[in-house]
């Protein structure tokens, strides 16, 4: 939390909430973190772990993203919820972010994102962007796809006769 203070009493006047959002992994991470720190190196291009997207930035952040935003908007205040740029490009791919737009200092809830640079001999933070939205917006991101990629009732019976099919 960010707090702005009266110079002359020292009480609150007013207070920015931000959150940070970290990517969580499917598999662990650990045999690559292990053999880092023995060797100061990896000697494989990948290992058996990555990002699960759809849980961290779709189910679980914008969730936090709601509830919070509920109690802040009530409030009449602002959070920011700063996140890799890759978690808001999933968020864009996978669902309706019609109401996500520019930074806008009347929505309640913003988001800012980073990317990593490398840099020489180390990866720094750079900004990417701000966004933000209101709960309208939240909704339409847990709502899934945007409504014109819905399948057909005939598509969803087709998958279904596939699936059923191969058993």
């Amino acid at each position: 939390v960010a707090i702005n203070r009266d110079k002359k009493t020292g009480k609150i006047k007013d207070f920015l909430c931000v959150e940070f959002q970290a990517a969580g992994t499917t598999g662990t991470p650990w045999d690559a973190v292990l053999e880092f720190k023995k060797k100061r190196n990896f000697s494989k291009d990948n290992y058996p772990y990555g990002i699960n997207w759809a849980n961290e930035f779709v189910k679980t952040m914008m969730q936090q993203v709601f509830k919070k935003g509920k109690i802040i908007e009530r409030w009449k205040h602002k959070i920011i919820f700063v996140f890799q740029d890759v978690g808001m490009q999933y968020i864009k791919r996978a669902t309706d972010t019609s109401g996500i737009r520019e930074t806008d200092l009347k929505d309640p809830i913003h988001f800012c994102t980073f990317g990593l640079a490398w840099s020489k001999d180390r990866w720094d933070f750079k900004f990417v962007e701000r966004l933000s939205t209101n709960l309208e917006g939240i909704n339409k991101i847990l709502g899934g796809a945007l409504e014109e990629e819905y399948p057909s009732v005939e598509k969803f019976i087709e998958n279904i006769e596939r699936k059923v099919s191969k058993k």
